[in-house]
């Protein structure tokens, strides 16, 4: 059984990825991929750098969640048209 504790931990770990891989897309989309850098992304989401190596072990890996994360959402706005 899992305690309520957990669930909120869970949620909230989910959502702040979600929020992560929002800011690295922002970022992407005003500086390019080049500039996407865990500086300028920790600043886009207003946390500590630390706090995105806690979520993500690599930039890279941050970056491929955006990329899985933004063609997802592609798909699902192509199949709903």
């Amino acid at each position: 059984m899992q305690s309520k504790t957990g669930k909120i931990r869970q949620e909230n770990t989910e959502e702040r990825r979600a929020d992560l891989i929002a800011a690295t897309l922002c970022v992407i989309a005003r500086e390019g991929v080049r500039g996407a850098t865990v500086r300028s992304i920790s600043k886009e989401a207003d946390v500590t750098q630390g706090l995105i190596r806690y979520y993500f072990k690599s930039k890279d890996e941050l970056i491929a969640a955006a990329y899985e994360t933004y063609m997802g959402d592609l798909v699902n706005a192509a199949d709903a048209a």
